[in-house]
């Protein structure tokens, strides 16, 4: 069973309308250093635009990732999201974090809060970037395996049997325990091919999935569905240690 199939796990809470990102609130993608007005931007985040600059800008269809877990895809004009939609942190209270699905329609903008599962306790932001590097998972029945290249930046590329996929992640650390992590992900591309289950891939920007991640060694990780404990877990990564 491919990861990216299983339901969304995200608690959906009530509508809030609020206005556009704050001029102060101007980053700049890596890699290109084209400026973005990214939404409530979370300290010690990093951000990656992929589409045209026009003008020092993001401009007109693309994509746009944050190392905290934030995705948006649609139109941007003069850096600002314009129509496009997905998730992003919103804010963080006594710990917390807390994700928002955003919708811009014509340069207004929506919100909708997502508070994220805390029955192991409360996730925030990790400061590092535990996942980067090539890792295989591998499911627990044996029969599925898919390779995992996780970039420091918040982006991934995937491959589960013909099927090629580019996406988006977080790590969170999880408050009062040291042994389970918080895991959120969403596709953003693919090929079309079928996964290594023969299934294809239904995308969408906003379909976000969380898991928890159970590290039993620095490189090798349990990864578990959100659920009442104990935890049932559906694979492991087992990181793939490159040549130079």
């Amino acid at each position: 069973m491919s990861l990216l199939r299983l339901p969304c796990a995200l608690l959906l809470l009530g509508p809030l309308a609020t206005p556009t990102a704050r001029a102060d609130e101007w980053v700049a993608s890596t890699g290109t250093a084209c400026q973005v007005s990214a939404p409530n931007t979370v300290e010690g985040a990093t951000f990656r635009w992929q589409g045209e600059c026009t003008e020092g800008k993001a401009q007109g269809a693309g994509i746009l990732t944050s190392s905290h877990g934030g995705l948006l895809q649609g139109e941007f004009k003069a850096g600002v999201p314009f129509n496009a939609h997905g998730f992003w942190p919103l804010r963080f209270k006594g710990g917390g974090a807390v994700m928002a699905q955003f919708s811009a329609n014509a340069g207004v903008v929506f919100w909708d809060t997502i508070a994220l599962p805390s029955a192991q306790g409360t996730p925030t932001p990790a400061t590092s970037a535990p996942l980067a590097g090539e890792w295989e998972f591998l499911s627990g029945d044996g029969k599925c395996r898919e390779r995992y290249s996780y970039h420091a930046d918040g982006s991934y590329v995937s491959q589960s049997g013909e099927e090629v996929m580019e996406g988006a992640y977080a790590v969170l650390t999880i408050a009062n325990t040291k042994q389970v992590l918080g895991f959120v992900k969403s596709a953003i591309a693919a090929n079309g091919k079928p996964d290594c289950a023969g299934q294809r891939a239904p995308l969408k920007p906003d379909n976000t999935t969380f898991f928890y991640l159970m590290p039993e060694t620095p490189d090798r990780i349990a990864i578990c569905r959100v659920s009442k404990t104990p935890l049932t877990c559906i694979g492991t990564y087992t990181r793939v240690v490159t040549q130079d």
